[in-house]
């Protein structure tokens, strides 16, 4: 597998950097990663002086069931739900679910709980204001709100790197402007000339330290460049720039997205500090 590197003289014997190679686009229901593009080099940067931040977030909500007749929904939901579950047929769910209803007939807080349905039946236009505010001003009570916090779902995550590049040579220029076309490249669909599109490839980063993953920073899954962004110039006021119209610095912006989410045992496998 070729590389393109920069610095040119960056060695991978004892040093960190970063590498990016691009790989065919495969579902995750698929499986195994699909093969190296086809003319495509793996790119080495240097470490940058600040890596991305990478979270690794949840979402959790509120979930309210308020006074009694929340409390008798909860109950019943809780009850469908693990009919649900544990592969009950839809007959005996069903079946279960009726039973459920009838239970909550017999419930104590049944009486409290029809009231409460009444009162949220009554258009709050008529009221002038919703049941709680209603039993706040007349009895200076509130339904107990029976807040849970729910998990919903693990966030995929998004993380950006950035790049100065400043050629010391002319073949370092040459090889910034292939490092910038393979990124550019490989992160653009194909027009198969169909009406139809291959998407673009998704790529594997890594933080290496010699020719080994850098276990003591996180690692990624595959990600699409979702942005390859370019300034020339832009530590400086003006454009500056060395024979052929070569600039002296080029900053080079990657944003990737994961294509996948990360659970407790990809952390667990990849040891380190995990994903």
């Amino acid at each position: 597998m070729t590389s393109l590197r920069y610095p040119t003289g960056l060695g991978t014997r004892d040093r960190d950097y970063v590498s990016f190679t691009p790989f065919e686009y495969r579902s995750n229901g698929r499986g195994a990663d699909g093969p190296m593009a086809d003319g495509a080099s793996s790119v080495i940067l240097y470490m940058p002086n600040s890596t991305p931040t990478v979270g690794n977030a949840n979402d959790w909500g509120a979930v309210n069931f308020p006074g009694p007749l929340g409390s008798l929904q909860r109950d019943i939901a809780g009850t469908v739900v693990g009919t649900v579950t544990t592969g009950t047929s839809v007959s005996d769910m069903v079946s279960q679910l009726t039973t459920g209803l009838s239970a909550a007939t017999k419930n104590p807080n049944f009486a409290g709980a029809a009231k409460q349905f009444g009162l949220k039946m009554i258009p709050q236009q008529l009221l002038g204001a919703t049941p709680n505010q209603l039993l706040a001003i007349s009895r200076g009570q509130v339904y107990n709100p029976n807040v849970e916090l729910a998990y919903t779902a693990p966030q995929m995550r998004a993380f950006s790197f950035s790049f100065d590049l400043i050629p010391n040579n002319a073949q370092e220029a040459s090889i910034i402007n292939q490092i910038i076309l393979n990124f550019k490249k490989y992160s653009a669909p194909k027009n198969l000339d169909n009406g139809m599109f291959e998407i673009p490839m998704v790529w594997k980063v890594k933080y290496k330290t010699g020719q080994g993953d850098n276990k003591n920073m996180n690692q990624f899954k595959r990600a699409a460049c979702t942005s390859v962004t370019v300034t020339a110039n832009s530590q400086t006021d003006m454009h500056v720039a060395h024979d052929a119209g070569v600039p002296v610095s080029t900053s080079l912006q990657l944003t990737f997205q994961e294509v996948d989410i990360i659970t407790r045992k990809d952390h667990e496998e990849a040891r380190g500090q995990g994903y």
